[in-house]
């Protein structure tokens, strides 16, 4: 599941930080939005595991990408709402 969950957080994030992003990009993420709220509580702690170890990644390892960073720290906030502040459950 560790490597599941590394590749989505990376493909969403990917996505949600190109550059120039088209309607194709927005299909894509809302398609993949409808399957990540079909996660259990487990696949969703894998998810967020796999946000913190992707920023930890990129703050300690480099490049440093600000819109990475900021997508990534986020990322289960954004994707699940009120419920999670940050990466962290609440």
């Amino acid at each position: 599941m560790k490597s599941l969950a590394d590749a989505v957080v990376q493909a969403v994030t990917y996505i949600n930080c190109r550059p120039d992003p088209d309607d194709e990009d927005g299909n894509a993420l809302t398609d993949i939005a409808v399957y990540l709220h079909q996660c259990s509580d487990e696949e969703k702690q894998a998810l967020a595991d796999a946000a913190e170890r992707a920023l930890k990644s990129i703050q300690t390892e480099g490049p440093r990408l600000p819109d990475w960073e900021a997508a990534l720290s986020t990322f289960m906030e954004d994707t699940y709402g009120d419920e999670w502040q940050g990466n962290k459950r609440i």
